[in-house]
């Protein structure tokens, strides 16, 4: 008589290293496949669950990540890389208070990792706890001084703290790391424009359009700062050159009413506010703008319930 001898099955360990060699490999179909097999075996497999979250996150597949890094940091509470990874998708999806707690969970754990410091600045940045981003920022600088977008988030901390000057500094010094960074270069331009030194801002944004001339964003906030220097017909030709490039883009359509409110063509600019506003119904300047030109042509019974926009434009 002869017996059959059966292969044992895989343990959720051995399924989790193939996974894992899948995932180095780039065979990411597979490692998604591999560690789901694991985690049916033993659902509490924490690097299971985290390097799935990582492959599902890229994916938009936000929710359920999230659902993965949570279960990871429960089954172990001091896995540092599933705290950041928790909190990266946490800020992704808006949820930035909590996501701040698991920066700072991950940090208890290993206080040397530039980038998680990094994190954390950006999350308190967006609850506006502009000190703690600062103290942040400088930890992660540290770390690593040679961190260009480090130091253009650092700077973008110092002015929300109206620290104007040091800001400039902070985004000179990412420009000094990486000539080359737009973001810091945008940074640059906008904070040099709300200090009044238009030309140098001028400088800042024909840098940055070299480097990227197609972003409408940058266009606008290159605009912007022609009109504060009263250049409207130039404030026109970006804010067009930026519709043409993206026509849902709401601030190219306030730049163009602005244009025509300067000009007296009320019509064309309610036009252009209403543009902006059915793109982005929260837009503070197109509402408020509205509010002026319909008080301003007797339309009391809107141009009063708009007017209450005062509130947030000041905000």
């Amino acid at each position: 008589m002869t017996t059959l001898h059966t292969k044992p099955a895989a343990s959720a360990r051995e399924l989790f290293e193939g996974a894992l060699a899948h995932h180095v490999g780039g065979r990411l179909d597979a490692a998604v496949a591999a560690y789901r097999e694991a985690l049916a075996i033993d659902p509490t497999l924490a690097p299971a669950l985290n390097n799935l979250g990582a492959l599902l996150a890229p994916q938009a597949q936000t929710a359920d990540a999230i659902d993965l890094f949570r279960r990871a940091v429960a089954s172990d509470p001091t896995y540092a890389e599933a705290h950041n990874n928790l909190g990266i998708a946490l800020s992704e999806s808006g949820a930035h208070t909590e996501a701040i707690a698991h920066f700072e969970a991950a940090l208890s754990q290993e206080l040397s990792r530039a980038a998680w410091w990094n994190n954390l600045g950006n999350a308190c940045v967006e609850c506006f706890r502009l000190d703690k981003a600062l103290d942040a920022y400088d930890h992660a600088i540290a770390i690593d001084p040679g961190a260009a977008d480090v130091w253009s988030n650092r700077g973008l901390a110092l002015r929300g703290l109206r620290r104007a000057d040091d800001a400039i500094a902070s985004f000179q010094r990412a420009l000094e790391v990486d000539p080359r960074f737009v973001n810091a270069l945008v940074n640059l331009g906008i904070v040099l424009k709300e200090q009044r030194r238009h030309d140098q801002a001028i400088v800042a944004f024909e840098r940055a359009r070299t480097l990227r001339p197609n972003d409408p964003a940058l266009l606008c906030n290159y605009a912007s700062v022609h009109e504060a220097r009263g250049e409207y017909e130039r404030m026109r030709e970006l804010a067009d050159l930026a519709a043409q490039i993206d026509e849902s883009f709401p601030e190219a359509h306030v730049l163009r009413g602005n244009y025509y409110m300067e000009r007296g063509e009320f019509p064309a600019a309610e036009s252009a506010y209403q543009r902006a506003r059915s793109l982005d119904a929260d837009n503070r300047n197109a509402n408020w703008n509205l509010a002026l030109i319909w008080l301003l042509h007797g339309d009391y019974r809107r141009g009063w319930t708009q007017f209450e926009w005062r509130k947030r434009l000041q905000s």
